[in-house]
Order: structure tokens, then sequence, then C-alpha cells
């Protein structure tokens, strides 16, 4: 299934259809063209994620000054988001974040069909909103869960009543690292000092030794003419 919602009544190539679906807001979907067909049908999923990269919108910063953040649940002692090897997969592993979205799907002229969905957002709660006015709709628990995804049971209106802003995310901050979408190391997950804008890497420590070596060198001379 692919993250973007691609709307059904859209024609030629699928990634072509010039609308941004990556999210789609609570307060409108139910009256939305693209959404409200969906979410009528009952066609509620859940989204799973380690987490997610926000970046603080709050203060009037440039794009490539503004702090950014990982966003995740709460976990056991032993687990650290930033060190998968504290993710003990063979018990409990990690506590996931579940989004409500909708899903959907399109056809293309060959009958293959194609399923994509949406994350739902909405106003954050006191909580979040120094980072960001926007927070997807995350479930706390399984019991959240199991009715969200019961469309037969838990009709549109009570689905839409029980999306609330999470009090139990947590989040910290990480380098600008994660500002380029082409970087996929384990440092962009790595927590950083609030103020720190990117962590040493190994490259860089390569370059910070070379830089004292010549230094060094440069001082070693003798600069008065004999």
């Amino acid at each position: 299934m692919m993250w973007s919602m691609v709307p059904r009544w859209h024609k030629g190539d699928y990634k072509k259809h010039g609308l941004t679906t990556n999210n789609c807001r609570l307060e409108s979907l139910a009256m939305s063209k693209l959404y409200g067909a969906p979410f009528k049908a009952g066609q509620r999923c859940i989204v799973l994620s380690e987490g997610f990269y926000e970046w603080q919108t709050t203060k009037v910063l440039k794009a490539s000054d503004r702090p950014a953040f990982f966003v995740h649940m709460p976990q056991n002692e032993k687990v650290r988001m930033d060190d998968k090897t504290t993710w003990n997969l063979k018990e409990d592993g990690i506590n996931l974040l579940k989004m409500a979205g909708l899903f959907d799907v399109w056809e293309d002229e060959n009958g293959d069909k194609l399923y994509s969905y949406t994350v739902i957002t909405f106003e954050s709660n006191e909580k979040f909103s120094p980072i960001h006015h926007r927070l997807p709709a995350i479930l706390d628990t399984e019991a959240d869960v199991t009715a969200w995804l019961d469309y037969k049971r838990v009709g549109a209106n009570r689905a839409l009543n029980m999306l609330k802003p999470s009090e139990a995310i947590e989040w910290y901050p990480v380098s600008s690292l994660v500002n380029n979408s082409s970087n996929k190391s384990s440092e962009c997950n790595k927590q950083i000092e609030p103020g720190q804008s990117q962590p040493t890497t190994p490259k860089s420590k390569l370059m910070q030794s070379w830089l004292i070596v010549k230094k060094r060198k440069f001082d070693d001379i003798d600069d008065d003419p004999k």
C-alpha cells in the first residue's frame, strides 16, 4: 500500500495527480471530494510507525534553521529509540505509533489496482503545540485501534469523535541531517543536545583530526627570518 492517496477519479500516471495527499485534515474530511467517499465506505486503516520527524514551526525561523524532533510512543526503560541494539524484537519489541488513516483503491485503464492511504491530522493539543500546530491522529490504546477499524460497529460520526490528540507521545531533538531526505543513516535518529545542529560523524572526526595536524605543522614553522 502506498502512502499518499491517489484520487479514484484520476486518469493516467498515478504519480501525476497533482495533489498533496499524505495527510488529510479531520476538520473537513467528511465533506471532502477526495476523502469523503472512502470515509463513508468505512475504509479506515491503521498506519504503523516507529516514529516521525517534525520540525518546529511555532517560531519565526528560516526553514533550514528550524529544530527537528523525533516523535515516538513511550518505551520501556530498557529501550532507547535512538539505539536499535536496545530493541528486543524477540520479546516485546518497541511500542509503535498507531495512526488513524483512510485508504482507497485506484484502478488504471488496464484494471490493475493500487491501494493508497492518507494519515488523518488535526489541531495539536497543549502538549505538542510548542512544536507544531498540527498532529497526526494517534491511537493510544488497543481498544481505540479496534474501534477505529470496526466500521460496522463504530459508525462514521462516532469514529471521528473518538480521535483526540495523544497525551502519551514523547519526542527528542535530532540533528539537521534529517533536513535532507536522502540521509538514511542511523545518525538521523540520534538524540542531540538542544542547540546542537549535527552530531559528530566519523567523517567529520577525520576532518577535525586532519585540521589539527595541519595546524600543528604550521605552528611548528619558524616565521622569524634568520
